[in-house]
């Protein structure tokens, strides 16, 4: 037995369908002038349901022809499609026209509307896209990246229009920023208006943009702390709102405050003198020059602190610092807590990795070694000479990198492993040495340079022939020795062979001392 409801609902799908096609084309009241629902005159009547065996029934589908208006619609429904011969020229707002046959080129390039403010050369300076050129969304979309970026607009969106078959206009719709007219400060006394105006990065004429007027007060701001007013107040009174032609900044410097003295407080292992020597906030230079107090740079100092006591061992240090004004609050005593905790001891050194060298051979020379207090200094020392232990058989590439490991529970927690991880390599061999004079007019032969480095094609390379080498070249006077420019010999890694991992030799009989100013030349 079928509920009596089930035949009206059919009914009301039905209707609703239909308005739902009418609305997919384009013409929502159709399903408001569907004709009402008949009331169902007298008892329900069971629907004629399908058999079992019966094949599902096929879905009408309206064809092409009829969305081109050749042949009617069923009732209730109104076509709205216009015809394809009657879609005007191509305009798209998308990432680019719609149907390119990859033949298309730009026929103009334009920028609406006309600019006003900003100069169109300067505009154009950030457009790739160029006419006669092919057309290229991917360099539209990098113009108005770049147009963007420029911050001469607020806003930039490309369309397109089609002429004739194969040929495009591409036009940017542009709205621009307006420009800041004027750029003033009130209330500075102790910096120059000038400095103001270099240190605010803003000038008469630039885009003006909220968020650049907002940058550039707190600009002036870091400028003054930096130059010891920590108590600056920079006030942005015209350049905050759309309607503003200039930027106006009003300036409270407040006092000067300089640092009085610095004090250490808890420190054993090292004195006032070698602290002070660590960090950066000093008193004034005859309470004069400089002196000046800067919070950030208060902040670094303890951090610098921190490194030098764990430097030597001492990795449980904790360091805070306080701040005392005097009653003008123009003079300022910076006092350093120290509680320095234990110092570390190296409890064990050992090697991991090492093949060509024996853990004792390595271990012969080193500067810190068990039982001795942890000292960064020895440990660099050390890297230093077990990677030359390395360099002079030949493997300058090898690696070695220390690790610490903290042993110990409670009070008994000071004492630290060393463990040395070593990746050797493989041993090189100079495959070809080159020459690059540079300078206003280089007159010096290769053969003199040649003859006073002690490497060959076909010697091992050593560290100890590079640095011996190089120590003869700055000891010959022919070139300059200040820092940046003295003769230098550097190296890169060569190209291995496959087959035995080492450069090969050069080919010449009698080897020959491949002097060639070109770094892609190969040797013969």
């Amino acid at each position: 037995m079928v509920d009596s409801s089930f035949d009206r609902c059919r009914s009301l799908r039905a209707v609703l369908l239909a308005g739902m096609a009418g609305v997919a084309l384009g013409n929502a009241p159709a399903a408001a002038q569907a004709p009402a629902l008949p009331a169902p005159p007298g008892p329900a009547q069971s629907p004629d349901l399908p058999s079992k065996g019966a094949p599902p029934p096929r879905a009408r589908v309206a064809s092409r022809q009829s969305l081109s208006g050749e042949e009617p619609l069923p009732p209730g429904l109104m076509n709205s499609t216009p015809k394809l011969d009657n879609l005007p020229t191509v305009r798209s707002r998308s990432s680019g026209p719609i149907g390119l046959t990859g033949n298309e080129t730009v026929v103009k390039v334009i920028i609406d509307p006309p600019l006003k403010q900003v100069k169109e050369q300067d505009a154009r300076r950030y457009i790739k896209t160029k006419v006669d050129r092919p057309y290229d969304v991917r360099t539209v979309d990098e113009d108005v990246r770049q147009l963007m970026k420029s911050k001469l607009f607020a806003a930039v969106e490309p369309e397109y229009q089609r002429v004739g078959e194969n040929g495009i206009i591409v036009i940017y719709k542009v709205i621009e920023r307006p420009l800041i007219k004027y750029l003033r400060f009130y209330g500075n006394e102790k910096v120059k208006v000038r400095h103001l105006k270099k240190q605010s990065g803003l000038k008469v004429g630039d885009p003006w943009d909220p968020y650049i007027v907002e940058d550039a007060r707190n600009k002036v701001e870091e400028y003054y702390r930096e130059k010891g007013y920590n108590k600056i107040k920079v006030v942005i009174i015209e350049g905050n709102r759309k309607e503003d032609r200039g930027v106006v900044y009003l300036v409270n410097e407040g006092q000067k405050q300089r640092i009085s003295k610095v004090e250490f407080v808890g420190n054993n292992v090292a004195s006032d003198g070698r602290l002070k020597t660590q960090i950066q906030t000093k008193p004034p230079l005859l309470y004069l020059f400089k002196g000046e107090v800067d919070r950030q740079k208060i902040e670094e100092d303890i951090g610098r602190l921190y490194d030098y006591y764990r430097n030597l061992g001492y990795f449980r240090a904790r360091i805070s610092r306080e701040l005392v004004f005097n009653q003008d609050q123009n003079w300022l005593t910076v006092r350093f807590i120290i509680d320095e905790g234990p110092r570390y001891k190296v409890r064990n050194v050992s090697f991991v990795g090492q093949k060509i060298f024996t853990a004792d051979v390595l271990a012969d020379k080193l500067k810190l070694k068990a039982g001795d207090y942890f000292d960064r200094t020895k440990l660099d020392k050390d890297v230093t000479n077990i990677t030359d232990k390395y360099g002079m058989k030949g493997y300058v590439f090898a690696v070695v990198q220390p690790e610490q490991s903290f042993q110990g529970e409670g009070s008994e927690f000071d004492q630290i492993d060393l463990v040395y991880q070593i990746e050797e390599g493989r041993p090189c061999i100079v495959s070809r040495v080159d020459v690059k004079i540079s300078g206003d007019n280089p007159h010096t032969r290769r053969n003199t340079i040649l003859n006073r480095v002690a490497l060959h094609p076909g010697d091992i390379l050593s560290t100890r022939d590079l640095r011996d080498s190089e120590r003869r070249l700055k000891a010959s006077q022919l070139f300059k020795t200040t820092p940046g420019d003295e003769p230098k010999i550097t190296f890169e890694r060569p190209k291995l062979d496959e087959e035995e991992g080492l450069a090969e030799r050069p080919r010449r009989p009698g080897g020959f001392r491949g002097q060639s100013p070109e770094p892609n030349r190969e040797a013969p």
